[in-house]
């Protein structure tokens, strides 16, 4: 029974990403509450895919899904090997969170992080471009706007129907 426990917690994870449920859930995912905030200074990250809608047009809707999971798992990595995670998936985009490490001065360190992730993330499109020439697809570009300052975390909706936001 606890396995099972543990299995649900971990795929619930891939919905809301564990950084959110730390502040939102600290009573356990059953006691998550609507309207629950918190302020805090991290930097946020959106990144999309240029030119999506002529590209998508040209796709097969399961070929559309391959195409933005395969983009999307190689932004992930980057972004959590710079200390971010991504908050949402918008579309052909995402919008990734950078929250300070203790011991650092909180927006200095989250911004620098959210820099040294856009500027993998470009290496990153350039060595998936490579694969695609290989393959005879066109190459890709994103564009990548980073903010940081004070925010509001917390949860949004309904009782029936909820998220996670900043």
């Amino acid at each position: 029974h606890s396995r099972r426990l543990v299995s649900m917690a971990q795929m619930f994870e891939k919905f809301v990403p564990k950084q959110f449920l730390r502040r939102i859930a600290r009573e356990g995912i059953e006691n998550i509450q609507l309207g629950k905030a918190e302020h805090d200074e991290i930097s946020v990250l959106f990144a999309d895919i240029r030119g999506f809608t002529s590209l998508s047009e040209t796709l097969t809707p399961q070929e559309l899904l391959n195409f933005l999971n395969a983009c999307f798992a190689r932004l992930d990595k980057v972004i959590h090997q710079h200390n971010g995670f991504i908050d949402k998936f918008l579309g052909d985009g995402v919008m990734a969170l950078f929250e300070h490490e203790h011991g650092y001065e909180p927006i200095t360190r989250s911004a620098h992080d959210a820099v040294m992730a856009a500027i993998d993330m470009h290496a990153e499109v350039a060595v998936y471009n490579q694969h695609r020439a290989r393959s005879g697809y066109a190459p890709i570009d994103i564009g990548i706007g980073i903010n940081s300052g004070p925010v509001i975390i917390g949860t949004v909706g309904s009782s029936d129907r909820m998220d996670s936001t900043v």
